[in-house]
């Protein structure tokens, strides 16, 4: 397998590795939450351990033996990163993160700690868009996204962290769309657009049971249609978007140009959806209001392959070979195909489990192109799932499985096995998780595995084995180190973006000086077989 798919199949795996390990985890995401309440020190420390076929390599050996990544975390919205080498830290960077602004602090940047505040953050990165031949429009829609966005998000996520909950999960459903609003520049048309079809839906109270599922008391219908798809493209915020990645091509484009582009794009997407005849009706069916049992959705629509490119194109002409005369042919439009995906997703409770399945069928002109298939039961003891993807000829594509057993939540495991195939030939990944919950300390391990297939894997599991990640949570009382820094003011702090030229052009040296230092410092704690390697490579 080239290198590029293994690092596909890596991400795919991560990816799917995400909820399972947040649903092994509960415990200590509790245990996480308490901490950050009663104020305490949580203190991380990321490591690596080489597989075999790693370690043979005795500078990577020694590199994982050597060096070490740690976080720590207080209340009060401060934090700190350093990485060790030796058990020397040699960058060590603590951060503040405030409603007016952040504070930076390292012995590379200098004595004092820095502050800057979104403002004037705001301002230099304006500036530097501006300097790079950013229009305007597209300044003053991150403008507004930046401080309506980012720095007020930022600060209700730390204020939200701190007392261990989500914020988003506390929101209304108004709160929610005034934050979209906010994102969107103060524009509410995407919000418009949602109302519109959610005021279709159509409330249907019952029994209902969707292929063996449980059984739900409300079933609402909406129907998602070929205006609606259409209209999507009126909204401004997408017109902006659009006109940001035609700016991002070619910064050339004037504005006006740009604009004309945009009302060009949006006209033929507008028509092709139109011409499509394209609909989703979807079927949701709950106990109560929120809780979901079962969802059907069916897309259907007829379009051009391709019609982005071949929309300008048609209009255009070719000449034909060694003729002269500039006589020309048409350019041919590839014939419409029709599209159809289905999705059905059910629940099904048991006595002592709960199972969640959900199928996809993808067909092109009526003829099965793909299909994906899964489910993922629950028991109060262990989660075990399953997923497979196959093409039009019902060969796999990617299958997984997955288990975890939390019976014991101080002490939980998951492994999590994929396979994709590429080109004739299989490759597989397994994940391997485990955790252990002590009075203060989390220790998790994750190991990853590589091979030609799962049984392969697992046949010669020592050779198969990249490396193992490691982190050790400890949970300390405050250790003092952020006392400067949680002190510290916008007057006592160096403000860069707030110097004189002459001021900054002497602070740049002073960096420049302290980065060597620090440069110096990795360079000394270096195992000696790394430095040999990076010598030899000079």
């Amino acid at each position: 397998m080239k290198r590029k798919g293994l690092v596909r199949l890596v991400v795919i795996v991560l990816a799917l590795m995400l909820p399972l390990s947040a649903m092994a985890q509960g415990a200590a995401l509790d245990m996480l939450a308490q901490a950050s309440t009663d104020g305490k020190e949580i203190v991380t420390t990321l490591t690596f351990e080489p597989g075999t076929m790693l370690a043979a390599e005795q500078a990577v050996s020694d590199l994982s033996t050597a060096l070490a990544i740690r976080v720590s975390k207080l209340k009060g919205g401060v934090g700190s990163f350093a990485v060790s080498l030796s058990n020397v830290d040699v960058v060590n960077a603590q951060m503040r993160v405030q409603e007016d602004g952040l504070y930076l602090q390292s012995e590379t940047l200098g004595q004092q700690p820095l502050y800057f505040s979104w403002a004037d953050i705001q301002q230099g990165i304006t500036e530097a868009m501006r300097s790079s031949g950013s229009d305007d429009a597209t300044i003053s829609q991150f403008s507004q996204g930046f401080m309506n966005g980012f720095q007020q998000g930022f600060a209700a996520s730390i204020a939200g962290m701190e007392e261990g909950m989500d914020p988003a999960a506390l929101m209304t459903e108004e709160q929610i769309k005034k934050r979209l609003t906010e994102a969107m520049d103060g524009d509410d048309s995407f919000v418009k657009w949602m109302e519109a079809i959610e005021a279709k839906k159509v409330v249907t109270a019952g029994e209902f049971s969707v292929d063996g599922s449980d059984v739900a008391d409300t079933k609402t219908e909406i129907i998602v249609t070929t205006e609606d798809m259409a209209a999507l493209y009126d909204v401004p915020y997408i017109q902006k978007q659009i006109a940001t990645q035609l700016k991002a091509k070619d910064a050339t484009l004037t504005d006006a140009q740009v604009e004309e582009q945009v009302a060009a794009m949006v006209g033929d997407i507008k028509a092709e959806i139109e011409k499509s005849g394209a609909t989703a009706p979807m079927t949701f069916y709950t106990q109560g209001e929120d809780e979901l049992v079962a969802a059907e959705v069916k897309f259907t629509g007829t379009f051009t392959p391709g019609y982005m490119e071949t929309s300008t194109a048609t209009t255009d002409t070719v000449a034909l070979e060694g003729d002269t005369s500039a006589e020309v042919a048409p350019v041919k439009q590839p014939d419409p195909v029709k599209v159809d995906v289905d999705f059905l997703m059910t629940r099904k409770t048991l006595e002592e489990s709960t199972t969640h399945r959900f199928t996809m069928h993808a067909l092109q002109d009526d003829v099965k192109k793909s299909t994906i298939t899964g489910s993922m039961t629950k028991t109060d003891t262990s989660i075990f799932g399953t997923f497979a993807a196959t093409d039009d000829q019902e060969q796999p594509v990617m299958t997984a499985d997955l288990i975890s057993d939390f019976a014991d939540e101080k002490n939980t495991s998951a492994e999590l096995a994929v396979t994709v195939y590429e080109g004739g030939t299989a490759n597989a990944v397994v994940f391997g998780f485990e955790q252990s919950i002590g009075d203060a300390a989390i220790d998790t391990a994750l190991r990853i595995s590589y091979g030609e297939s799962v049984e392969a894997i697992k046949a010669d599991a020592a050779n198969a084995l990249m490396g193992t990640i490691k982190v050790n949570t400890l949970i300390q009382a405050d250790s003092g180190q952020f006392a400067a820094l949680l002190e510290a003011t916008p007057d006592s702090a160096v403000q860069p973006m707030k110097m004189s030229q002459t001021d900054l052009e002497s602070f740049m040296i002073t960096l420049q000086s302290n980065a060597m230092q620090t440069l110096y410092k990795i360079i000394g704690n270096l195992p000696p077989s790394v430095s040999a390697l990076l010598g030899g490579a000079q």
